[in-house]
C-alpha cells in the first residue's frame, strides 16, 4: 500500500512509540521499492533482501529519532544507500564493479551534476566491460548483472568452477586495468571509495 508523505510521517511517529503495526505498515510500503532499487545496484536478490532487512532493523533501533524525520522517502533510501555502501566496503577484497555502487537516479532524487556524473561513469564502465574477451564478458554479465552464482554458471557453460572463477577474476582485473589506463580520475575515485 502506498501512503502520502504526511501518512508516512505519522507512521514514523507511531514507530517511535514502538507501534509494531505502524512499523509493519512502513515495511510493506517500502519493501518492494527498496528491493528493486538495491537489486538494480547489487545484482543479487539475496544481498538486496539482506540490506532491506538491515534498513528496517536500523529504523527500529533508531526509532527514538523517527518523529524528527520530515521526508520519510529520502530518510529510508539514504539508510539503504549507506547500508549498501557499508556492505560493499566489507567485500572490498573482491574487485567490485562501479556498476554495483551506482545509485538509481529516479529513487535517489539526485542533483543534476550527480546524474551527469553517474551517466558518464556508467558509460565509461560499460566501455571497460565491452573490452573483455567474450568468455570473460559472458561470465561477468551472468554473475554481476544477472546474479547467477559462479557454480551455476560453471554448470550451464560446462566448465569447471575454478575455470569460471579464473575468468571472473581476470575480468575484474581487466576492468580495473582498463579504468586505470584510460580513465585515471575515475579509477582514483573508484579505488579511494573503498
Amino acid at each position: 500500500m502506498q501512503y502520502k508523505e504526511s501518512e508516512e510521517i505519522e507512521l514514523l511517529s507511531l514507530v517511535k512509540e514502538e507501534d509494531q503495526h505502524a512499523f509493519t505498515s512502513l515495511f510493506y510500503a517500502y519493501k518492494d521499492k527498496l528491493l528493486g532499487f538495491l537489486l538494480s545496484i547489487t545484482g543479487s536478490r539475496e544481498e538486496s533482501e539482506d540490506i532491506v532487512q538491515d534498513v528496517f532493523m536500523k529504523i527500529w533501533q533508531d526509532r527514538k529519532n523517527a518523529a524528527k524525520i520530515k521526508n520519510p522517502n529520502a530518510y529510508i533510501f539514504k539508510i539503504a544507500q549507506n547500508q549498501m555502501i557499508d556492505n560493499l566496503r566489507k567485500f572490498s577484497r573482491e574487485k567490485i564493479s562501479l556498476s554495483d555502487i551506482e545509485t538509481d537516479v529516479e529513487e535517489s532524487n539526485a542533483k543534476p551534476d550527480n546524474i551527469l556524473f553517474e551517466k558518464e561513469c556508467r558509460l565509461l564502465f560499460q566501455n571497460a566491460v565491452n573490452q573483455l574477451s567474450s568468455q570473460q564478458k559472458k561470465i561477468y554479465q551472468y554473475h554481476r548483472e544477472q546474479g547467477i552464482s559462479l557454480k551455476e554458471i560453471a554448470k550451464e557453460m560446462n566448465l569447471s568452477l575454478s575455470t569460471v572463477q579464473n575468468h571472473m577474476n581476470k575480468a575484474l582485473k581487466n576492468i580495473q586495468n582498463y579504468l586505470a589506463k584510460n580513465y585515471p580520475i575515475l579509477f582514483v575515485f573508484f579505488v579511494s571509495f573503498f
